[in-house]
């Protein structure tokens, strides 16, 4: 549980909403745990993006630039 969920649920359990200061910084909380989980998702994606492009890069020097491009056109022609 993230901490302004507990903060929100510390204020329930007192019976109050809090102040408008508390609010304010359990959202900007979520706002920041929220851009957290996206740098990471990006950055991931980065490194899976990286990975993809140095296999594609050992596959192609291990068959060769001919047969390699004869692979691409053939899958090319099974996507239309």
């Amino acid at each position: 549980m993230g901490l302004a969920a507990a903060m929100t649920l510390s204020m329930a359990a007192c019976g109050g909403s809090g102040s408008s200061s508390t609010t304010a910084a359990a959202a900007q909380i979520q706002r920041q745990q929220r851009l957290t989980m996206l740098t990471r998702f990006l950055s991931k994606q980065t490194r899976m993006r990286e990975n993809a492009t140095s296999a594609y890069a050992l596959i192609r020097e291990s068959v060769g630039d001919e047969n390699m491009d004869k692979v691409l056109a053939a899958v090319d022609a099974l996507e239309k």
